[in-house]
């Protein structure tokens, strides 16, 4: 903090600022003769919008006396901090979005303000072909010939199998059940489906699993993209489950590919 002095004056001191990038302000532009004369602190804040060097000068005048011009330089530079994020919490992690944590590492003030950039892992383990969308109605059960409806290498479990238009129709607890595949080296597999209510007059759910976690959602009555997040072993299977009767039936019309 700079301090004026004036001595031998006459009249009281005039500060004036000439900054012709508009980036410093002073906090005094006037000081009285008694004050010179001890000494005046002044405040020259600095608060640039933009990268670079920045130049001002501050003219001290009293009448009958010289003027004298001080000059004052600024630079300002970019500097960006990385927060050091903590994992996602499934507790957090719903249909629509997840909520980012980051550590006591990282201060506030550095995160007033940033981007989140997300970005999907390398698919270690596909599906196959899951998509029913060009399935037709039929009034009768088709599960004596389940096989016709799956990729290779998967399995229905139940009484009852149909399709409605666009999709295929579980029975009372019946389950899809994907290959068998290697998540070696990874603790978490994403499983998306497109699913929907057989009717409105009551909902349907389908529980999604795994050998270390389950989920159950009820669906809607009109076709919804879910996706869920689940605890994986290094060998795992993908299980899809229909609500047991009396409850709605399930109609899936696709399962997306898992990322692990």
């Amino acid at each position: 903090m700079p301090r004026i002095f004036g001595y031998y004056l006459d009249h009281d001191v005039t500060v004036t600022l000439d900054d012709p990038n508009g980036v410093f302000s002073i906090d005094v532009n006037h000081i009285a003769l008694s004050e010179v004369e001890s000494g005046k602190d002044i405040t020259i804040t600095y608060a640039p919008q933009e990268v670079g060097t920045h130049n001002a000068t501050i003219t001290l005048s009293s009448e009958n006396a010289e003027d004298v011009v001080v000059s004052i330089v600024g630079t300002s530079v970019f500097e960006t901090h990385d927060p050091v994020m903590l994992e996602a919490n499934e507790e957090y992690i719903h249909l629509t979005g997840f909520r980012a944590d980051w550590t006591d590492e990282t201060p506030a003030k550095n995160v007033e303000s940033y981007t989140l950039e997300v970005a999907t892992k390398a698919i270690t383990a596909l599906l196959g072909e899951t998509d029913w969308s060009d399935l037709t109605y039929q009034s009768y059960s088709v599960i004596s010939h389940w096989q016709d409806y799956f990729p290779e290498g998967w399995e229905y479990q139940g009484s009852q199998l149909f399709t409605g238009n666009g999709c295929l129709q579980l029975g009372s607890g019946g389950a899809i059940i994907s290959p068998e595949y290697d998540l070696t080296g990874y603790d978490k597999v994403t499983v998306k489906m497109r699913a929907k209510s057989y009717s409105s007059w009551t909902l349907s759910g389908v529980t999604i699993s795994t050998s270390q976690q389950s989920v159950h959602v009820d669906l809607g009555t009109q076709f919804t993209d879910y996706v869920f997040v689940l605890d994986c072993a290094d060998i795992e299977r993908i299980t899809i489950r229909g609500d047991y009767y009396p409850n709605n039936y399930g109609q899936i019309e696709s399962i997306q590919p898992p990322t692990a």
